[in-house]
């Protein structure tokens, strides 16, 4: 059986299980970036890892694709956004699309921070990562379907725990001989091209918050409050810990980056609500 070396974890494995790397920066940062905030990359060390992968006829792992595009594709679930789905009777592998208003603006941002201005990304370059990544390895052992379109969207978050499930240097999932072959990406998505005008012009009317609404309050539910406190405000890491606790009338916060505590910069916050 022919063997590959792949060039970001190391190791050597089937030829099945390897793609051909990216001359592509921009790709190639989105996937590190995302790797590098499941805690498979240092983020100090992703512009160098970029670098070294950015190069063509060189072997990854296509587990390391799929890592990166099911972390993204947690992020959108966590906002209420879901894969959608064209209708192809004839298609062979999975249908599922994303659209670009389904990029997480924060994630965007995030990845920026990462790169220091070395690469700029765009909900563009993010949304053309994803559909690659969708075509080519949803529907397969790798990326089963079942993973985004069935489950509920804190069911799916919940299975898409990759902080615990990466596989990173731990080697790739075994692939039975025979699975069949994903499509490869064609160069650009007709059957997205109609349907994403209608999501990008959702975000037209968002206007900046007025002065005054900044100032009243709010009866927030639980659920909802936690889910604004999910990164570290200070590296943009996902936090390691957070707990909200009921203190008369008060909702109280505490936060806890794992990162920053390994930086030797211990971060831990709370955050008041005032009495209502």
């Amino acid at each position: 059986m022919t063997k590959r070396f792949c060039l970001f974890c190391g190791r050597t494995v089937s030829a099945n299980a390897v793609k051909h790397t990216s001359s592509h920066k921009k790709t190639n940062f989105i996937m590190m970036a995302s790797l590098s905030l499941i805690g498979c990359v240092d983020r100090a060390n992703v512009g160098k890892v970029v670098d070294d992968i950015t190069h063509p006829n060189k072997f990854l792992c296509q587990s390391h694709v799929v890592e990166a595009a099911q972390y993204i594709s947690a992020e959108m679930f966590a906002t209420g956004r879901k894969f959608s789905y064209y209708s192809n009777p004839s298609a062979k592998g999975s249908t599922a699309y994303v659209h670009t208003g389904d990029i997480p603006p924060h994630l965007v941002e995030v990845i920026n921070a990462m790169s220091d201005g070395s690469v700029v990304i765009t909900a563009r370059d993010v949304w053309s990562f994803m559909n690659t990544a969708l075509r080519k390895y949803h529907g397969t052992p790798l990326w089963p379907e079942h993973s985004g379109r069935e489950l509920g969207t804190e069911e799916a978050l919940f299975n898409a725990d990759l902080k615990e499930s990466a596989t990173c240097f731990e080697g790739v999932p075994k692939v039975e001989e025979g699975a069949r072959e994903v499509m490869e990406m064609v160069s650009e998505y007709e059957h997205i091209s109609d349907s994403e005008s209608s999501s990008e012009a959702m975000t037209e009317g968002i206007r900046e918050t007025d002065a005054a609404s900044l100032r009243k309050f709010f009866l927030v539910q639980g659920g909802m409050l936690m889910k604004l406190f999910r990164f570290c405000p200070q590296c943009g890491h996902r936090l390691g810990k957070t707990q909200l606790k009921a203190v008369g009338t008060a909702a109280v916060v505490k936060m806890q980056c794992l990162s920053c505590i390994e930086m030797g910069r211990a971060f831990q916050d709370d955050t008041h609500l005032p009495h209502i």
